[in-house]
This record gives structure tokens, sequence and C-alpha cells, in this order.
């Protein structure tokens, strides 16, 4: 259905809740420090070169090969040659648990039996009516300051609540990839040697991880910024808008595949480079001393891969497109590839994490998700408003379908 508005001038973005953004603000401006990421998690991780890491990574593997061959070298004259059902068994960590657990109860078997009562020189020290009842410390509040309602809330805010993840295993595991065009089976082998990188995305206003993907590191940084999921993306101009760019570790990687492609690092770099600009000392995507180590000049996307990167675990880096659009990329894991991950090369990136995508529903039935934002509309008494295509209709349009009054309407998709 086509987009209506009535006597309102066509913004440049729209993030899909009716707040509307120009791309006439400041590309320069940073996105809020991520308040769900450690600052010391970061700041430990050194700087790693990703063909570095992955030579290092090798050469350990081929020391422990090495050391397990010497090790497992066996005297077949002395050893019997024939396994049993013992020697084929997998020990599994819930076997090491209850076999730890039952060692321990023997231990203190003995002494349960020997000090089952208080000792008298205990009962002489200690005066037990004063020791406060559960019941006490639960009706009276104010017995432990943990307990009281003002720490309660300040608890609560520092236990991390586990973020559901709307991606199965078996979608995350899958191996069939089929062309889009001729809708044939693709199909490729993964080098041994391969590394496998975990980067994770976050909402530009709220800072919380929206999607996570598991990449090869031989594959483009745009193979990644195309699955890359985003409202801005898909309102408006946004399918026709393909500029951004990654800023990570000092360094630009804009997309210019396309020829109408805009290099927002040249206004960036020149923004950097006033000599008015210098005297702050921030931490801007990563560069930890400041804004003396202005970068030169910026790579092209297309032609770099994740090998040719300099990048710290759970480090915040920026992914910036439709003009202002500003989210925190986060690298969570590197290491080589293994039996576990999906052998076809193809397959890849691989979404790992999903958040939850939350529509309202309609403000007049309550019942259907909305699919219609207005703003300025004289009949309803919230603004924005929000509607189900229904009750958007029979409220706006008269039976020949023709409009009542003049407000402005945009296509509402999700928070």
């Amino acid at each position: 259905m086509s987009k209506q508005r009535a006597n309102s001038k066509k913004p440049r973005a729209n993030d899909g809740k009716g707040r509307i953004r120009s791309t006439t603000q400041a590309a320069s401006s940073l996105p809020p420090q991520a308040s769900s990421l450690p600052e010391h998690i970061a700041q430990d991780c050194p700087l790693l070169d990703v063909r570095v890491f992955r030579r290092t990574w090798q050469q350990c593997l081929a020391r422990e090969r090495d050391l397990i061959n010497r090790t497992l070298e066996l005297d077949t004259s002395e050893s019997d040659p024939f396994l049993d059902a013992t020697d084929l068994k997998i020990t599994t960590n819930y076997d090491i648990i209850e076999a730890a657990i039952v060692k321990e109860l023997e231990r203190t078997e003995e002494s349960d039996k020997k000090f089952n009562s208080t000792p008298p020189e205990v009962n002489n020290t200690i005066d037990f009516t004063n020791i406060p009842t559960v019941m006490s410390i639960n009706t009276g509040g104010s017995s432990l300051k943990s307990l009281s309602d003002v720490n309660k809330l300040l608890n609560s805010n520092l236990i991390s609540k586990k973020e559901p993840n709307y991606i199965t295993p078996s979608m995350m595991y899958s191996n069939v990839v089929r062309d889009p065009q001729t809708g044939q089976a693709l199909r490729g082998d993964i080098p041994s040697d391969e590394l496998v990188i975990k980067v994770a995305l976050f909402h530009p206003e709220t800072n919380t991880k929206t999607q996570e993907f598991l990449v090869r590191a031989s594959q483009k940084l745009t193979e990644l910024r195309d699955v890359l999921y985003c409202l801005s993306d898909h309102t408006l101009d946004g399918p026709d808008t393909r500029s951004g760019y990654f800023f990570i570790e000092n360094r630009f990687y804009s997309d210019m595949r396309d020829a109408g492609n805009l290099d927002y690092s040249k206004q960036l770099i020149e923004w950097m480079n006033d000599e008015k600009l210098k005297i702050y000392k921030k931490n801007v995507g990563g560069v930890r001393s400041g804004l003396q180590n202005v970068p030169s000049e910026s790579k092209r996307m297309e032609e770099a891969s994740f090998y040719d990167l300099q990048l710290r675990l759970h480090e915040r880096y920026v992914y910036c497109h439709q003009g202002n659009c500003m989210h925190y990329i986060v690298f969570t894991e590197m290491r080589l590839v293994n039996d576990l991950d999906n052998d076809n090369a193809f397959a890849y990136p691989i979404r790992t994490f999903q958040a939850k995508i939350r529509r309202r529903k309609c403000g007049v039935c309550d019942i259907y998700p909305s699919q219609w934002v207005t703003y300025k509309d004289k009949y309803t008494a919230d603004e924005p408003s929000f509607f189900c295509d229904t009750c958007y209709r029979k409220l706006h349009y008269d039976d020949e379908g023709k409009l009542l009054y003049s407000y402005e309407v945009f296509r509402y998709y999700h928070e």
C-alpha cells in the first residue's frame, strides 16, 4: 500500500516508531556509552592482529599435538592390545561432579557424626537468643541494609539479565544454502586453519544487543554488513541509501560498491583534523590515545577481509549507515574452526543471536498489531497514535475511500 501524508514535508529518515530523524545532523556525533558492556573487559584485552593470531594459534596446536603424540607412545609388548568397555567409556561433566560429591560426602561423614551437636564452649560464648529469625528479618526490613527497598533495587541492577535468543540450534547449524537466483544448493569446504569470529550488533538508541553473527575471517567486511539488520534501512528512502562505514581501531572502512555511495569518512577526517578538536581526548571507536592519532585515509570495505583487521575483543567499534544511524559492534570471540562448527562455507555469516522484535498493538482495538502511526491527528488523544489497518481506515476515510482530514501518517514496523 502506498505511503500517504498530508501537509507535511518529507523527512529524511524514520525509525518506524514515529521518531523522524534528519540526516543533516552532524554525522560525527557518536552514540552514548553502552551500559551493558563492562569497561574492564575491553581494557584488559590486548590489540590483536587477526593474521598473527591465526599463525600463533596454529603453532600452539602443533606443539600440543606433538606433546600428545609423545605421551601416548605405548609399549605394546607390556600393555593389553585389547580394549574393554571401561576404556571406551566417555566421562561427562555430570559424572565428574557426581564423583566429587560422593568423595566429599565420604570424607565429611565421620566429622558430621562427631560434631552433630553444638559444643558446650560455643553455647557458653554465643547468646543464641539475640540471633534474629527469618521471619523477623523479612518483616523488619531494617535489620540488614541489603534487604531494604533501595538496596534491593540497586542489587537487581547489578545482576545481568539473560537476553532471550530467538535463533534455534536447527536454524544456526543448517547446511542448506541456496542460490537466490537459481535455487541450487551451494556447498563449499572450510579450510582447517580458518579463523571464525563472533561479532555482535547493538541497537543505536538503547545500546542493547540485537544480533550476533559468526563470520569466517577470510570473508569481506561487506558480507557482514549485508546481513546486519536495522529498521532505518527499510523505511522511506533507506533501501536506496547504501552508504556506510565501519570504524575499527582508528581506521575507516567505507562501503563504496555502488556508484552513488558517499564516503562519510572524508568529512569525518577533516573534522578530526581540526586544531580545535585536538585538545580533546576521548575514546572514539576504540582509539585510546584520543584524537591526536587521526586516520589519514579510509579503506574500501569490499576490499578488506577480517584478516586485514587489528582489533580488541569486547571493545566497542562503530558501524554507521543512513547518514547518522550509529551502532556499536563488538567482537566477542575469535578462534580456529572446529568440528562443531558449520562445515559449509556458504552458510556464513551465521546468525547466532536475534533479540525479540517488539511491536505495539493497535490503540483502538488493542488486538491486532499496529501498521500505521499518525501525527497531528486531531481526533486522537495520543501523539503519536498507532492503528491496525482496519481501524485506521474506518477512522480516517469515508465510505468512498476519501481522506476525511489532513494529518501525517507513516508505516509502522516495530520498535
